[in-house]
C-alpha cells in the first residue's frame, strides 16, 4: 500500500471515528470498516492508474544516474549498470542520434544498430572480440572504439570491413595522469625514427635508439634477465629478431628497491632501419615479474604506397584541413549538441572540391569551418597535452579506382615518461572524372 493510499484511509477512519464518538458510540462498527476498505480501494483505483500514466509521460528520466530528456540526441551510458527501467527510457527517446557506451555488449550495440536514427557510436573501455561487433557496426557513420589494450590484429579488421564509416580507434588514455605506484614501469620513447628527420611530421627530435628507464617501486632489487621486442602486427605479436639471431637479450642491468635503471637497444644489437612500421611492444623479463611498454618504429611517414599525383592531393588537402577543418563532430563531447546544418556559398563549395568530392562536401559541410554566410574561415589551432609526436600511415586497400589507408597518430606527455598513446584514423580517395579526391579525410591534430 503506498503512501498516499495510508494516508486518505488514515483520514478517513479518523472522521469515521470522529463521528462516532459525537454519538456516545466509541465501537467501530463493521459497516464503517467496510465503508474504510471500500474507499481505499476507490482512491487506489483512481490515483495508482495516474501516477503510472504521468511517469510514462515524464520528458525527464534518468539513466545511469545521469538525468536525460525524451528529446536528447546524445546518452552516455555503462552496459555493467543499465536496469530493465533504463532500457524503457532508452526507447522513449525520439531523437537519439549518438550513444557512447562504457562496457559495451553485443546485445547493447545490436539495439543501436538497429535504430536508423542513431549514426554515431562510441565504445569505452572495449575489451571485447571486435570480430562479434563488426556487422553491427557497419550501420553506423561514426565509430569510435576505446580499447583496453591495442591490437593490431582488431586494427586490421576495422579499417578492412568499416570502409564506409569515419573511425577512430584508440588505446584507452584513461591513465594519462596516473603514474605507476607499484610493481615495475618501464618508460620508453614514444618513436623512434631510425632515418633521422628530414620528412618526418613530428615536433621532438629524432630518437634513433630504444632507451629503456625501468622505474621498481618494490622493496627487492630487480634484475634484468632477458629482453624481447615484438612487432603488433594483424596476425598477433610476431617476436622481432635481433642482430645475433636471436629473438631475446640477456642484458646485465639491475634496479635497486625502489629505485631506477636504464640501458639502450642500441643499432649494434638491433637492425632499427630494417624493421617494419608500425607498433611494437618491448618486453622486460625480471626474476620473478614482467613489465611491457608501447613505441612505434618508422623509417619512413608511410605514405609510399601513393603515387606522386595523390601524394600531391593528400598534402594540399593536409594544408587544407589545418586550415579549414572542424573535427568537433568526430568527438563524443560534442554530439550532445544539435547545431543547424551548414550551408557552404558557392566559392567555398568550388575551393572545399580541389580536395573533396562534391558529394562529401555537399553532405558533410558541417565538418568545415564555415561561417553564417557559408564561407571558409581559418582556424586557429593550438597544440595541448598530450604532445603530438608522429604520424605514421599504412595502406589498407588499393585499386584503380580507389584508394583506402590508415593513420597511426603518436602521442607522449611530458608529465608521464611511461606514457605513450596513440590512436588510428582512416581515409579514402577516388578517382573522379577531376582527378584523385577524398572522400574521407580526418584531421589528426
Amino acid at each position: 500500500m503506498n503512501v498516499k493510499k495510508i494516508l486518505f484511509g488514515a483520514i478517513i477512519s479518523t472522521a469515521v471515528c470522529f463521528s462516532a464518538c459525537l454519538n456516545g458510540n466509541s465501537e467501530i462498527t463493521e459497516t464503517s470498516a467496510e465503508s474504510i476498505t471500500a474507499a481505499e480501494e476507490t482512491i487506489s483505483a483512481e490515483s495508482e492508474p495516474e501516477t503510472a500514466t504521468a511517469a510514462e509521460q515524464s520528458d525527464n528520466f534518468m539513466l545511469c544516474g545521469n538525468g536525460y530528456s525524451s528529446e536528447d540526441i546524445y546518452i552516455e551510458i555503462d552496459g555493467n549498470a543499465l536496469t530493465e527501467t533504463d532500457m524503457g527510457n532508452i526507447r522513449r527517446m525520439k531523437k537519439l542520434s549518438a550513444v557512447s557506451i562504457e562496457n559495451p555488449s553485443v546485445p547493447l550495440v545490436e539495439m543501436f544498430a538497429e535504430n536508423p536514427l542513431v549514426t554515431k557510436i562510441e565504445l569505452c573501455n572495449f575489451d571485447g572480440d571486435i570480430s562479434e561487433y563488426i556487422d553491427l557496426l557497419k550501420s553506423f557513420d561514426i565509430v569510435v572504439i576505446n580499447a583496453v589494450k591495442y591490437s593490431g590484429r582488431d586494427s586490421a579488421l576495422i579499417y578492412g570491413e568499416l570502409s564506409d564509416a569515419f573511425v577512430r580507434y584508440e588505446k584507452n588514455s584513461d591513465r594519462l595522469f596516473d603514474l605507476p605506484t607499484d610493481g615495475i614501469a618501464l618508460a620508453v620513447p614514444a618513436v623512434i625514427l631510425s632515418r633521422g628527420s628530414d620528412g618526418f611530421d613530428t615536433w621532438n627530435a629524432p630518437i634513433g635508439e630504444l632507451t629503456v628507464g625501468i622505474s621498481n617501486f618494490t622493496d627487492k632489487k630487480q634484475t634484468v634477465c632477458r629482453l624481447e621486442i615484438f612487432y603488433e602486427s594483424e596476425n598477433g605479436d610476431e617476436a622481432a629478431v635481433f642482430r645475433n639471431g636471436e629473438s631475446f637479450l640477456e642484458f646485465d642491468a639491475a634496479a635497486a628497491p625502489l629505485g631506477e635503471a636504464a640501458f639502450t637497444v642500441d643499432d649494434t644489437v638491433f637492425d632499427y632501419k630494417s624493421a617494419a612500421n608500425g607498433v611494437y611492444k618491448v618486453r622486460v623479463t625480471f626474476e620473478n615479474d614482467t613489465a611491457e611498454a608501447e613505441f612505434v618504429i618508422a623509417n619512413s611517414d608511410g605514405l609510399e604506397f601513393l603515387t606522386a599525383e595523390q601524394r600531391e592531393l593528400f598534402d594540399k588537402t593536409h594544408e587544407f584541413s589545418v586550415k579549414y577543418t572542424s573535427e568537433s563532430w568526430m568527438y563524443s563531447d560534442s554530439w550532445g549538441r544539435e547545431n543547424e546544418p551548414a550551408q557552404l556559398s558557392e566559392k567555398a563549395l568550388e575551393t572545399v572540391c580541389e580536395c573533396y568530392t562534391y558529394d562529401y562536401a555537399a553532405e558533410y559541410a558541417d565538418r568545415f569551418s564555415v561561417d553564417g554566410s557559408g564561407a571558409l574561415y581559418e582556424n586557429d589551432w593550438r597544440s595541448g597535452s598530450p604532445v603530438y609526436e608522429f604520424t605514421l600511415f599504412s595502406p589498407i586497400s588499393i585499386s584503380d579506382e580507389r584508394v583506402d589507408f590508415k593513420a597511426t597518430v603518436v602521442n607522449s606527455h611530458g608529465d608521464d615518461p611511461y606514457f605513450v598513446w596513440f590512436y588510428e584514423l582512416n581515409y579514402s580517395m577516388v578517382k573522379t572524372d577531376g582527378g584523385w579526391r577524398f572522400d574521407k579525410f580526418q584531421f589528426w591534430r
